[in-house]
């Protein structure tokens, strides 16, 4: 009786330890229940309540796998592993790394560049520096080469390899272009380190009105002929517009007559103009954009800068 007993308890747990396998391809609701996986043999892996992160799952699958490991005399041929019980959320997992690492080394190179950009750039007289060009996307090959081109020779010239020089004070756009065709533009300033004195309106032929709109100076003398401003520091003692039928002619910059002002006038000119030619007669002749600037000293006015309209000269 006790046998029999023995061998109805060990049936009972046979069944239930049956219950908590799945065998691939049969059972697969049975799962959906079990709180614990156990090896053939009957040992107890892990529990489904003791896996709270990838890691103890990751240990779990671990220990399964060298569960199953087979020995010379449990497997004799590949026929032999058909009925060999996996849990099935260890399987999902397995099937899970499997797709999602696959997918981490596949080569996503671009093949050519489709965009570029010029970054702007500021610059002083006189110097020089290299145009700074992203091109898109970033992982994709450099284009072999370039082409530039600048809006204002006088302002900005660029060469061959994209070095940029910085000729006269002002603005321009330097045009780049890819050997593929694909183009941008990058804005270029050179900025003056002299500011004696804010330039005055230099657009000849325009109106009074035109020249009272740009002057933020004090003004001293209105006149149909002559318009008279207060200079803005102590440097700079008037400036002259000076009109003919309405229209204006010249300006003049009256300088306070100091070797300081002299000198500072200088190099403000030669900032915003090229030199021209320097005359016996105590003048120094710039010229730029049909723009003509004489620096000179004289009895009357003392030093001085003449703006008046001419051809540009080459």
């Amino acid at each position: 009786m006790s046998s029999a007993n023995n061998r109805i308890e060990l049936s009972k747990a046979q069944s239930r330890r049956d219950d908590t396998l799945l065998t691939v391809g049969f059972n697969l609701r049975k799962t959906s229940n079990v709180r614990a996986m156990q090896s053939p043999a009957g040992t107890t892996l892990c529990k489904r309540t003791q896996v709270s992160s990838l890691r103890d799952l990751g240990a779990c699958v671990a220990h399964f796998v060298r569960r199953l490991k087979p020995t010379v005399n449990q497997v004799s041929s590949l026929r032999d592993y058909s009925p060999l019980t996996i849990p099935l959320h260890v399987v999902n997992f397995s099937f899970l790394s499997i797709f999602l690492f696959s997918g981490c080394h596949k080569d996503h190179t671009p093949s050519e560049v489709t965009s570029i950009e010029a970054l702007p750039m500021s610059m002083y007289f006189n110097e020089t520096s290299n145009l700074r060009i992203m091109h898109f996307p970033a992982d994709a090959p450099a284009p072999d080469s370039y082409a530039y081109e600048t809006s204002d020779e006088y302002v900005a010239t660029v060469d061959e390899n994209g070095v940029v020089s910085g000729n006269l004070v002002g603005e321009c756009v330097i045009a780049v272009t890819t050997d593929k065709g694909i183009s941008a533009e990058c804005k270029v300033t050179v900025v003056p380190r002299y500011t004696l004195y804010r330039e005055p309106y230099l657009v000849f032929d325009s109106s009074v009105a035109d020249v009272k709109a740009y002057e933020k100076r004090e003004l001293q003398l209105d006149g149909v002929e002559l318009l008279r401003y207060r200079g803005e520091n102590m440097h700079v003692d008037r400036i002259l517009y000076s009109f003919e039928n309405g229209k204006l002619k010249s300006c003049y910059v009256v300088l306070d007559d100091t070797h300081y002002c002299l000198q500072e006038s200088l190099n403000y000119l030669s900032e915003r103009y090229y030199l021209w030619v320097v005359s016996e007669g105590n003048e120094i002749w710039f010229t730029g954009k049909g723009i003509n600037a004489v620096l000179s000293i004289n009895d009357n006015l003392g030093v001085n800068v003449y703006y008046a309209a001419y051809p540009k000269l080459d």
